[in-house]
């Protein structure tokens, strides 16, 4: 089961929304195909271990990861019983604002490790993630993981994150005059 949660305002230029997934597998293999959305990911496994089906090629995803923008259709897998993951839908130009250190083009269709982008940031964010029980509390560890990132960048909006929010807010339907 899929569900979203909003994003703090303060993150709203970044972040589309938080979620959380759960499944049951019922038939001994969950296997769910993933459309292309042209978002980028931050991705905790809280429960089980899934693997990620992409043109024949099978590839284990550490427990939190980073996704690349998707461009094309892919299966998440498991053979767990229980699976919950919870994560964050980045705007598309999202990870350039946040992470420019990283080659981006790479990441396309692709998992990076979250320790390769957050480094040491993440040991005591580890910690507390993993220990504590509410899906709010985890909520406000995310978003000040994201916020601190935010703080130590001088980010200046381009033309294309004016063009995604224009596309978001008319919910892709835009007239154009020739």
């Amino acid at each position: 089961m899929f569900k979203p949660f909003k994003a703090s305002d303060k993150l709203l230029p970044y972040v589309l929304m938080h979620y959380t997934i759960n499944w049951t597998n019922i038939n001994n293999k969950i296997s769910e195909l993933c459309l292309p959305s042209g978002t980028c990911f931050i991705v905790f496994q809280l429960k089980g271990n899934c693997s990620i089906k992409f043109k024949n090629t099978q590839l284990t995803l550490p427990q939190f990861y980073v996704v690349g923008q998707q461009t094309a259709s892919y299966y998440i897998e498991s053979c767990d019983k229980d699976i919950s993951l919870m994560g964050v839908i980045l705007k598309p130009t999202a990870l350039f604002h946040l992470f420019n250190s990283i080659n981006l083009q790479s990441l396309t269709n692709n998992v990076l490790p979250l320790k390769s982008v957050f480094g040491n940031h993440l040991v005591t964010f580890n910690e507390e993630f993993l220990t504590c029980d509410s899906i709010e509390h985890r909520i406000k560890l995310i978003e000040k993981l994201l916020l601190d990132c935010i703080e130590t960048r001088q980010i200046k909006h381009t033309i294309i994150d004016y063009a995604v929010e224009l596309i978001n807010q008319k919910k892709a339907v835009l007239l154009l005059k020739i």
